[in-house]
């Protein structure tokens, strides 16, 4: 929950800054990042599971069955660190929107935006554990989460109207 204080100073119509500014908070009421359902495709969001989760069995590969895959939570990695921040940033936009510096959409794009690029960076970080020999073999590299890049490319963000 997100509070904020008004100081009410003597300039204008109050009753139709107040209506402004509920008008100005219509709207957006979350932002998805990540994989957002429907964006992206079906085969993406399941190696960016089986990815962020792990495995504990052997999993479907080209031309076979694979290894375990180890959990590798880029998203949470990526996310969870900038909890303060975050709460910071929803403070800030609501401070701006209530003073009429911005809109809710605006701040909401801003915010999927920042967090699209925080998961991207977590992604090319090439987070641990370490890839096994029969994956660094079969893809040619030992990058862990990207292959052809796709992970990567569909990491997005989507603002719930």
């Amino acid at each position: 929950m997100i509070r904020t204080t008004i100081k009410v100073q003597r300039r204008g119509d109050l009753r139709a800054r107040l209506r402004e500014v509920e008008r100005s908070t219509q709207g957006p009421q979350s932002v998805k990042v990540g994989l957002p359902a429907g964006r992206s495709p079906q085969n993406v969001i399941e190696y960016a599971v089986y990815n962020h989760f792990g495995t504990a069995g052997r999993t479907p590969r080209r031309g076979g069955w694979g290894a375990p895959i180890p959990a590798r939570p880029f998203i949470t990695a990526a996310l969870y660190p900038v909890q303060k921040q975050l709460r910071s940033e929803l403070r800030g936009i609501a401070r701006n929107v209530v003073r009429g510096d911005g809109n809710l959409l605006q701040g909401m794009n801003r915010l999927g935006l920042w967090g699209q690029d925080l998961i991207q960076t977590q992604i090319r970080s090439n987070m641990g554990p370490p890839n096994s020999p029969m994956t660094v073999a079969l893809k040619g590299s030992s990058r862990t989460l990207i292959d052809d890049g796709r992970l990567l490319q569909s990491i997005t963000y989507e603002v719930e109207r």
